[in-house]
């Protein structure tokens, strides 16, 4: 077929049908492929933010028990202004939380008691538990009791925040089954 030039002697623009349908079967089979992986990292680093977000607030609860010489509890919350206590051994923090200075050492928070940071719940998709009931309270001196979080999503990611009795955290990533995680 012969190339059709314009009045002008320049060649048109724009392109033909077959050509614009290759073009995008091309664009189709890229995205087909492409966007279930940028999904899986998306999932990923979701899961990721969240395990820095408690661990942050975390290690900010303790360094003010140590800097005010008080100690500071952090405990699971759904109103963002009071503790909200659980029956279970296994709590479930996805609701959020809170950590206040505890003047009194009562482990609620009464009126007057700085509230320090708030964390707001985790995206629906993540699970995040504690195996030690829904405070913890690190002491003065930075101690606190032993625990595990544990955060994990429906694809089986998984991030466990350690605490220790010296108080200091550890986070490990893991990708094994893990019992409470939502299923796919």
């Amino acid at each position: 077929m012969p190339t059709r030039y314009r009045a002008d002697g320049r060649l048109p623009h724009g392109v033909t049908l077959i050509e614009l349908m290759v073009g995008l079967t091309l664009v189709g089979i890229l995205l087909s492929w492409g966007v279930p992986s940028f999904i899986g990292l998306y999932q990923r680093n979701l899961l990721a933010a969240q395990t820095e977000r408690l661990a942050s607030d975390l290690y900010h609860a303790r360094s003010e028990a140590i800097k005010r010489n008080l100690p500071v509890v952090i405990c699971r919350s759904i109103d963002t202004a009071n503790c909200t206590p659980s029956s279970q051994s296994v709590a479930d923090w996805g609701i959020g939380w809170i950590s206040f200075v505890n003047r009194d050492n009562d482990k609620i928070r009464d009126p007057g008691e700085e509230l320090l940071r708030v964390g707001t719940s985790v995206p629906e998709r993540v699970s995040l538990r504690f195996n030690r009931w829904w405070r913890l309270t690190f002491r003065p001196n930075g101690r606190a009791g032993n625990g595990t979080f544990t955060l994990c999503d429906p694809d089986r990611n998984q991030y466990k925040i350690t605490i220790y009795l010296s108080g200091r955290t550890r986070i490990s990533k893991q990708r094994e089954a893990v019992e409470g995680c939502p299923k796919s």
